[in-house]
């Protein structure tokens, strides 16, 4: 009889652990949330790196209109906005997504459009993007 209730009490630890392990990946615990989303905004969080890539990379595509554009960038930039509230201000251009975010640009910052040339070149779309980086537009994020 003690062998049957050491084996019960055995497979009960066992089913507890596992459920606890499997619940754990489910349902998280707030400690793990927290930590988990104070990792999510650290690799979301700009550096003067990846505003520096972001800079050069604009430069290196419309020379000197592309400084013009970073120098706008700084002046115009406001506090950060998610990916979402930027989208919220463009208006869909039947599939073209640059010009959607050049609408989005021209509503929310009006320097900024001032100043991008009017012939983009090939990589416009991801040019754009840099542009929105360094608006403060959190454009990593996955919603």
């Amino acid at each position: 009889m003690f062998a049957f209730a050491r084996a019960v009490s055995h497979f009960a630890q066992n089913l507890a652990s596992n459920f606890v392990q499997h619940s754990r990946l489910t349902f998280p615990l707030p400690h793990d949330i927290i930590n988990s989303t104070n990792e999510r905004e650290e690799m979301q969080m700009l550096n003067y790196e990846d505003i520096k890539k972001a800079q050069d990379y604009i430069v290196e595509q419309w020379g000197e209109d592309g400084e013009k554009v970073v120098t706008a960038c700084y002046y115009s930039r406001k506090d950060v906005m998610s990916n979402k509230d930027f989208l919220d201000n463009c208006v869909a251009c039947g599939g073209d997504w640059g010009a959607m975010l050049l609408t989005g640009i021209k509503r929310l910052f009006p320097q900024v459009w001032d100043a991008i040339p009017n012939e983009m070149g090939m990589y416009a779309f991801i040019v754009l993007l840099n542009v929105l980086i360094l608006c403060g537009v959190d454009t990593s994020e996955n919603n």
